[in-house]
């Protein structure tokens, strides 16, 4: 059932769970992982020169894919960048574009309130994205 899981990464604590449980979910079901990270730009539309991914971006890409190499879960990733509010939109994009069946996703765990004021990038992911989500928590 399980043949290509997504794995959206952030650092968040949330995160690292979601890589628990997409790293269990490969090795259970022989699913190929593909690693994501975007890269949000700023709220006043700027970001990074092209080509230069921050280093914390890339550091964190690669200790995932080690804890994953731990586990013998196949692997690739990606970093990927998205306008500011637009990660979900990104994420499932990214998903369509692998022909992911399932979405890993952590949950940072924002009260009601903040989420209803920042939005939720798990929520979006949920409603968009017309497949298997796993938000770990």
């Amino acid at each position: 059932m399980f043949s290509k899981v997504l794995l959206a990464i952030d650092g968040s604590k949330g995160s690292q769970l979601a890589v628990e449980a997409a790293s269990a979910l490969a090795a259970a079901s022989g699913a190929d992982v593909a690693v994501l990270h975007v890269l949000e730009d700023r709220r006043d539309g700027t970001s990074e020169p092209d080509g230069e991914l921050p280093a914390v971006a890339i550091g964190l890409v690669d200790d995932v894919m080690a804890q994953l190499a731990e586990h013998s879960v196949r692997a690739h990733h990606t970093i990927d960048r998205a306008p500011s509010g637009q990660v979900g939109r990104v994420i499932v994009d990214v998903a369509h574009d692998l022909h992911a069946d399932t979405i890993v996703i952590g949950s940072r765990g924002l009260t009601e309130a903040k989420a209803l004021l920042l939005g939720s990038v798990a929520h979006d992911v949920i409603q968009q994205f017309h497949g298997c989500v796993l938000v770990a928590r």
